[in-house]
């Protein structure tokens, strides 16, 4: 089983080299750990496993330093979205589900599941998100398609301490679920992500303010073979008060096609955004709503809301 694990997932040694220095230790940790490398090692497969489309973009494909037109710019708002800030990992199974409105360069509504699943620890969580369907009208198509599904571990480094700050830890996958790749809906080819992110909180009376901010590399698919590697950023700043929370996020990726020097200008491979999340938390249920409006090659203004449930699974309470 080890010889599997270990030659499966190339997370391997990053994930051992962590939970052997931040999780448990002893016969428990090792119990744990062993669980949650099988755990990655499958979510990892179905990476590898996930089916390649045979993809030509339209534009310019014979040569690597001219873009394709596989970028956000040219597609659906969820062919590629800004991935959110990661400040910490849910030690509670959490279901949300919401819906959004999108307008700009064309309308779409959708129905919005994401889930949160503590893997035997409540620093190592797995994460899925999927546009369950979506409706889309612009001046050319019109209908109702699903969207890709994504899959993510999450992972807490490090808890915040009076002078250690937060660390996390994030490698998600994009498979190729979605389709409409003829209309400009999505993408038909994977991607994936791997971003860390540093935070701290600081209470003022009885508001409490927190900053994070990180980055990492974000990489998908483009035609023939071919992909768009992309470095990833982001900054959030959060305030809390009681049950109400509230934050703004500043974040994007930036890709190589854009480098291009004769045709640079056509990649609009660079989305950036700015998010004004609003949440109100009741027992386990917790009400939010969401504004996000497109700086740069994301040409879309997003409107959720949603609710979410949370079911203490790992007995912590």
């Amino acid at each position: 089983m080890d010889f599997i694990i270990k030659h499966a997932s190339p997370l391997y040694t990053i994930f051992k080299w962590v939970s052997g220095r931040f999780f448990v230790r002893g016969k428990r940790g090792k119990y744990y750990r062993t669980k949650t490398y099988i755990s990655i090692t499958l979510i990892w497969s179905i990476g590898l496993l996930s089916p390649v489309a045979n993809v030509y973009a339209r534009g310019f494909t014979e040569s690597r330093s001219r873009p394709t037109f596989v970028s956000p710019y040219y597609f659906g708002p969820n062919a590629f979205p800004i991935p959110d800030v990661l400040t910490k990992t849910s030690d509670k199974l959490k279901i949300e589900l919401a819906g959004d409105y999108y307008w700009g360069k064309n309308y779409t509504t959708d129905i919005f599941l994401k889930t949160h699943i503590p893997l035997w620890t409540h620093r190592a969580n797995l994460s899925l998100w999927w546009p369950v369907i979506e409706w889309y009208d612009d001046t050319k198509n019109k209908g109702k398609m699903s969207g890709d599904v994504y899959l993510s571990v999450d992972m807490q480094l490090f808890e915040e301490r009076r002078i250690v700050p937060s660390w996390t830890l994030r490698a998600a996958l994009k498979t190729a679920s979605g389709g409409g790749y003829e209309i400009d809906r999505y993408y038909d080819c994977p991607g994936y992500f791997f971003d860390t992110y540093f935070g701290k909180t600081f209470q003022i009376a009885s508001a409490v303010i927190q900053i994070f901010s990180g980055g990492g590399f974000l990489c998908w698919q483009t035609d023939n073979g071919r992909q768009n590697d992309a470095v990833q950023y982001g900054v959030l700043v959060g305030l809390r008060l009681g049950n109400f929370s509230i934050s703004e996020t500043f974040g994007g990726y930036s890709g190589w096609e854009s480098n291009s020097k004769k045709y640079g200008h056509l990649a609009h491979d660079c989305p950036m955004s700015l998010k004004t999340k609003l949440s109100y938390a009741i027992s386990n249920w917790e009400i939010g709503a969401m504004l996000q409006h497109g700086l740069s090659d994301y040409s879309y203004t997003q409107l959720r809301i949603g609710i979410s449930y949370s079911i203490d699974i790992l007995n912590r309470e």
